[in-house]
């Protein structure tokens, strides 16, 4: 009897240990940075970037549920949105409820976006949720944001490849994939959980409003191959008087700095130990790009 006992009560600790591993998105302490490519249709004005900045409050109940208010660069929106049990809610039309997110996915199991037209999504007005299908191809845990959290990946689309963050949402921002006329790509740039601040998708500002399409020449700073195993180059764009570009190892210690008049820089792997390294690209002191590299 008294090992019955015993083995219960240890039974019930370890089941509840593993009910609390899960970690939840939906928290008044955080924010959600998202960039916006926005795209003229017509063509009368030049692409530009608009930044969300996504907060909640709490404490609005409807049909006996509380749920948190999402704000962003507009302030209140109408959207609200509730967790339970790894599953993200949102309230829609009538009052009725969808799933937003379902972080207990497994491989192989299918995800159905509803074919519900909203007066807003979370992030910003003038999204349209659309009937989709996503398939999960693979599920893993990587320490993001100073928590190991579960990472769903779903099968490719045609805009890409969706990943859901436990505890954060989507790569793409707070809210899962939408599609709207004028807006070309999101994507989630930080995340900001008790004042730490983690960056995503090569972001190196958590605010890029004022970033226009030239702007975006940042991207064409590409290493190339990466991993590097014995020389790789970093191209770098042809429209500039020159840059600074520093290389720091994983604890952020810098370890070279080169001032390039040139459109490229070379890696040579024979410089460095096996591991992960970042590089920075600035102009003028202002930094323009932070990407990862490998040294084989």
């Amino acid at each position: 009897m008294f090992f019955r006992v015993v083995f219960t009560f240890f039974f019930l600790i370890c089941l509840n240990a593993e009910a609390q591993q899960y970690l939840p998105m939906l928290q008044e302490d955080r924010q959600w940075s998202v960039d916006m490519l926005f795209s003229d249709p017509f063509g009368g004005t030049p692409p530009s970037i608009l930044t969300e900045q996504i907060t909640l409050t709490e404490g609005v109940e409807v049909n006996g549920q509380t749920y948190f208010r999402v704000n962003n660069n507009s302030g209140a929106t109408d959207c609200l949105v509730r967790e339970e049990n790894g599953i993200v809610y949102r309230l829609g039309p009538n009052n009725q409820e969808y799933v937003m997110y379902d972080f207990t996915l497994e491989i192989n199991d299918t995800f159905e976006l509803p074919d519900i037209l909203m007066d807003s999504y979370c992030s910003i007005y003038g999204w349209y949720i659309f009937e989709q299908t996503l398939v999960v191809v693979d599920t893993y845990t990587q320490n993001i944001a100073g928590a190991n959290r579960k990472i769903i990946e779903f099968e490719e689309l045609e805009n890409g490849v969706e990943y859901w963050i436990e505890g954060i949402g989507s790569i793409r921002g707070f809210d899962p994939i939408g599609e709207t006329v004028d807006i070309n790509t999101t994507k989630l740039v930080c995340f900001t959980e008790n004042g730490q601040t983690t960056f995503f998708n090569d972001a190196i500002s958590c605010d890029n409003t004022t970033l226009t399409l030239q702007d975006l020449d940042i991207e064409k700073f590409v290493l190339h191959p990466n991993p590097v195993s014995q020389t790789s180059q970093i191209k770098l764009p042809t429209s500039s008087s020159g840059y600074t570009l520093r290389i720091y190892d994983i604890s952020g210690k810098l370890l070279k700095e080169s001032y390039n008049q040139k459109n490229n820089y070379l890696i040579q792997a024979s410089d460095y130990a096996s591991g992960t390294y970042f590089y920075k690209v600035f102009q003028d002191n202002k930094p323009l790009v932070a990407k990862q590299f490998l040294i084989q």
